[in-house]
């Protein structure tokens, strides 16, 4: 599928690949600490939101979720 099949923006793709990597760190084991549930992902994601996420990128994963 092309990306203007999913109305997104050229310049929103990269932000939401990063969301996507944050959100797979958070939600997979790791040696140091155990993984996070989804929604408590979501929910530290929304938290972050202006200082690590943007928030047009945030809006447009949570609408799809």
């Amino acid at each position: 599928m092309r990306r203007q099949e999913f109305g997104l923006s050229q310049d929103l793709i990269p932000l939401i690949v990063s969301i996507t990597e944050g959100i797979e760190a958070m939600t997979c084991y790791r040696p140091y600490r155990p993984a996070m549930l989804s929604d408590r992902a979501f929910m530290e994601l929304v938290n972050k939101t202006e200082t690590h996420f943007d928030l047009n990128a945030v809006y447009d994963i949570a609408r799809h979720k």
